[in-house]
């Protein structure tokens, strides 16, 4: 247990007017020797101008030249240092060039003072979104102009030269908030909240917005970040990563919060020759086809859904994601952007071993709705789909019941029939492999 002890004072230099600085090292101790392993860091402020952000700028007097209250030696250990930086909010336009340029002035900062802290320091944005104030209903925040948006900040980053973002590990946006009326899709939240009272019992329910969809498309950049012969553009740029078996092309095309209604944009790709024998699909968010916020719109901006309502808004194709293809003998693939816009291009080329899902679980919303989740090991390289399959009581045989890709682990089933019966779910890759299903679990109502 951690005993807590009263400080009267510390030698920091500069930071005594900060009563947090008194008691980190004792923190910190604390924290390493419950786990070795624990990462402590901060402070988590936006680190503006010294007089504003004391608690920012008094942690790194403290790490820099302070003596560590326990120990009694010089230096406090800090594993990472934690900003908020979001884009500006004058006019209400976002930028994301803005976020850079924010961050850039506190990295230079702490380069400048505090180069014992900075050198080698893994540096994290935590609340990098494109705008502040969450609860501005924007309509950008709504459709896929926030996705495309948030995945140009993070292609900035990871493609940054500037020496100041070497050991820039994450970004992060700050979006677990809860809307309220009248702004179901326009304030910053991954998904949007309705209050269905013409139903008995009446409920609350959630419907997934593009920029949750976006999260679900993000794990498949992983392994090695490679480089990319595309021209300098500031409203369309590529993520691109390599594992053993998997290659990922992240496209995005955005002007930040503006609303382009152009044509689209054609794109002609050449993939090295280790690829040339693998198999591809294309995942893709768009304004047209995965976006609730216009479906919404189409059935008159109902702030009390029916149940037919809801049932449209989940039936949208959150992602459109299509069929595994050869990649040409060339290497050459050929695609279409319109902006704003997301198309993600995964390559396998290699056999993979799928784990088998587990523990399928229920909850009922209504009497005509069933939320299905359920557990799995670490997502596939080549992912490609989740298969929900239901079998009704006394019958002997299962049918499926998503028809589009399922990305995430959990299902809604909208059924005017009986819920009641079993369900099982297997995972699918790219390379048309399946894991063996999960036990089926039994739904009795």
């Amino acid at each position: 247990m951690l005993r807590r002890k009263v400080v009267t004072k510390t030698s920091c230099t500069q930071c005594e007017r900060i009563w947090s600085c008194l008691l980190l090292g004792h923190y910190i101790a604390g924290v390493h020797d419950a786990d070795k392993f624990a990462k402590f860091g901060g402070p988590g402020a936006s680190c503006r101008l010294t007089s504003f952000s004391k608690l920012c700028w008094g942690l790194l007097d403290h790490i820099s030249c302070g003596r560590n209250y326990f120990t009694r030696r010089p230096g406090t250990r800090i594993d990472f240092f934690s900003m908020h930086k979001k884009g500006n909010d004058r006019d209400s336009v976002g930028s994301s060039t803005y976020l850079l340029k924010s961050e850039g002035l506190t990295l230079t900062k702490m380069k400048t003072e505090y180069s014992k802290v900075f050198n080698g320091l893994a540096i994290y944005n935590d609340e990098g979104d494109p705008m502040k104030s969450w609860w501005k209903p924007l309509e950008f925040r709504a459709d896929v102009r926030y996705p495309a948006m948030v995945a140009k900040i993070i292609q900035l980053h990871l493609y940054d030269d500037d020496p100041l973002f070497a050991h820039y590990q994450m970004t992060s946006n700050d979006n677990a908030f809860l809307n309220y009326a009248p702004h179901y899709f326009t304030q910053r939240t991954m998904l949007t909240t309705f209050s269905v009272n013409t139903t008995n019992p009446s409920f609350s329910v959630n419907v997934r917005k593009p920029i949750y969809e976006l999260w679900t498309m993000l794990p498949q950049i992983r392994g090695e970040l490679l480089s990319t012969s595309l021209p300098s553009r500031r409203d369309f740029g590529v993520i691109a990563s390599q594992t053993s078996n998997q290659l990922c092309l992240t496209f995005w095309l955005s002007n930040d919060t503006e609303l382009y209604t152009g044509p689209g944009h054609n794109i002609r790709i050449r993939l090295p020759m280790r690829w040339v024998s693998g198999q591809y699909i294309t995942r893709v968010l768009d304004n047209t086809t995965t976006n609730t916020y216009e479906k919404w719109k189409t059935l008159g901006f109902p702030a009390n859904l029916t149940q037919q309502q809801l049932a449209a808004l989940w039936n949208v194709t959150m992602v459109r994601v299509s069929q595994a293809k050869p990649v040409a003998a060339s290497g050459s693939i050929r695609l279409t952007m319109t902006s704003p816009g997301v198309k993600q291009i995964i390559v396998c080329n290699g056999n993979e071993t799928l784990s088998q899902p587990s523990s399928v679980q229920f909850h009922r919303i209504n009497n005509s709705t069933l939320l299905i989740w359920w557990r799995d090991g670490p997502v596939s390289a080549c992912f490609l789909s989740y298969d929900v399959q239901y079998k009704p009581p006394g019958s002997h045989d299962y049918a499926a019941l998503n028809q589009e890709a399922l990305l995430t682990r959990v299902y809604q089933r909208t059924s005017l029939a009986a819920l009641r019966g079993s369900y099982r779910v297997r995972s699918r890759n790219i390379l048309r492999q399946t894991s063996a299903f999960s036990d089926a679990a039994v739904y009795a109502g």
